[in-house]
């Protein structure tokens, strides 16, 4: 009888420090960056504006997604390369699926503590993916169709311009 009383206050002590995400999931993510065309420099900065990693496109990255209790870490990411245009892109968290869970197993320690402590209770997206577009305002894709509006094409390309009859 001692020993079913030892291991069910072992079990319910265990409970109080569970988190579902925190078990199931982690609070640190990695991230595939890429861009079309591949080669461009990447920056990444948090919330707070400081740059926590920087390279050259196809590139990953592993982000925290913890910024501080109940609140979830957002990113901003900088695309650079010559001949094109800069482009910004926001990666924001949001909620773990896992923690959730926490309403069947971890808890209110789970919700309102390790989950939102550890940080695990927030996910970020495993890939971002942006496509640079040149100084002309168009794709270099390969098979890209790129439609412009005359007046935002430069002096130089305009001589180029072919009349098509429909």
């Amino acid at each position: 009888m001692k020993k079913i009383a030892v291991i069910t206050l072992s079990a319910i002590i265990l409970s109080l420090f569970a988190g579902c995400a925190s078990i199931v999931s982690k609070s640190d993510w990695p991230v595939s960056i890429t861009s079309q065309p591949n080669g461009a420099s990447v920056v990444v900065k948090n919330s707070q504006g400081m740059a926590v990693f920087s390279g050259i496109t196809p590139t990953s990255v592993t982000l925290s997604s913890k910024k501080a209790y109940l609140q979830g870490e957002s990113y901003t990411l900088e695309f650079y390369k010559d001949g094109f245009n800069p482009v910004t892109y926001k990666l924001n968290p949001s909620i773990n699926e896992w923690y959730i869970g926490n309403l069947v197993f971890g808890g209110l320690i789970g919700i309102l503590i390790v989950d939102p402590m550890t940080g695990a209770m927030y996910k970020l997206d495993e890939s971002v993916n942006v496509s640079l577009s040149t100084e002309y305002g168009f794709s270099q894709e390969e098979g890209a169709l790129n439609i412009v509006s005359l007046n935002n094409l430069p002096e130089e390309l305009k001589s180029s311009i072919v009349e098509v009859a429909i």
